[in-house]
């Protein structure tokens, strides 16, 4: 964790802390706190909050975690997310400074570990963003924990896709081959169900979902293989058409483009998308915004298959027709009306 040094005010008071823990026992000592005390030893955080300090903590109760959806913060919990559970943590805590309440102003922005400012407010009570502090000035041998109501989530945080509900899938695949050598093809897919919102597999919204699949065919950019030799988007998966084999994946890839989303969002949802907020969806109005707010815009993971029980891999690619595509669909953007 690197070491942000700051002073809410222009002379930070000094205290000295009575108590022996640091904020790590501190925070296993408090019932209220074992999510965090959970999340800190997943985010491999625990020694660097155990150390010299000073630190300032917002420590968010499990009464505050239960508020995020149960598949976001298994996604946070889980090994591969690390990076993401680190900076949703760091985002948490002030270092270079134990600061008790009687230290803050009216109202400061204040720089966290993770690199983005709280916002932090004093009008009888303490608010720390959007979350209220309802305990403050829990001391610790390194420093001072605040425990607030609700957890920070820093603006420019890339939360994991949470894992679609149960029976909710929509794959969209795409074929690449290789011109070069043995014309080897691959392919790639991608389950769109945990960008899309629950409602939309609603059976009374199956017109809108039919939809929404045509649009994403239609007008996307499946140049996601860094090549020119991808064929259009399909709705199906790989192993659909013949690729049993795992090839590894590809993450952290980008799934709506901004020349597409800015537009529809602002025109459908009066939003400047990629800075849309969440919001609910209305499908008697047609009105899908929620697809515009950051909760369905995060990266994604894109599985790659080969089909090595083909040996023809050329004459497979060229029945298939998936060679050589290079379309260009922005002409298609500028032509299409997107309706959510």
């Amino acid at each position: 964790m690197n070491l942000v040094l700051f002073c809410l005010v222009a002379s930070c008071a000094s205290e000295t802390a009575t108590s022996t823990k640091n904020i790590v026992q501190l925070a296993q000592s408090v019932p209220d706190l074992s999510t965090l005390v959970t999340a800190l030893v997943a985010g491999e955080l625990t020694t660097t909050l155990s150390g010299k300090g000073p630190f300032t903590v917002f420590a968010p109760t499990n009464e505050a975690f239960a508020k995020v959806p149960a598949s976001t913060l298994a996604q946070l919990l889980d090994p591969k997310n690390i990076k993401e559970l680190q900076a949703l943590l760091e985002y948490h805590v002030i270092a270079g400074a134990a600061v008790y309440s009687k230290d803050l102003k009216s109202f400061q922005m204040v720089k966290t570990v993770e690199g983005e400012e709280v916002k932090i407010v004093k009008a009888g009570r303490v608010f720390v963003n959007k979350a209220t502090v309802t305990s403050a000035d829990n001391a610790a041998s390194n420093g001072v924990v605040h425990i607030i109501d609700g957890v920070l989530s820093p603006p420019s945080a890339s939360t994991p896709t949470p894992a679609p509900p149960a029976g909710n899938h929509l794959y969209f695949r795409s074929v690449k081959c290789d011109q070069m050598g043995n014309k080897v093809c691959q392919c790639g897919d991608v389950d769109a169900a945990p960008r899309i919102p629950a409602s939309l597999f609603d059976p009374r919204n199956a017109a809108q979902l039919r939809e929404y699949e045509e649009i994403t065919v239609n007008l996307y950019n499946v140049d996601q293989f860094s090549g020119s030799n991808s064929s259009k988007l399909e709705v199906g998966q790989c192993k659909d058409i013949g690729y049993p084999v795992s090839a590894g994946s590809r993450q952290g890839i980008g799934w709506a483009p901004d020349s597409l989303m800015t537009p529809i969002c602002k025109k459908q949802c009066h939003c400047s998308y990629p800075r849309c907020p969440d919001q609910p969806d209305d499908p008697k109005a047609g009105k899908w915004c929620s697809l515009c707010g950051p909760k369905y815009n995060g990266k994604i993971t894109i599985n790659l298959w080969n089909d090595k029980a083909n040996s023809d891999d050329d004459a497979f690619c060229a029945a298939e027709k998936r060679c050589n595509w290079q379309g260009d669909l922005r002409e298609a953007w500028a032509k299409a009306r997107f309706a959510l």
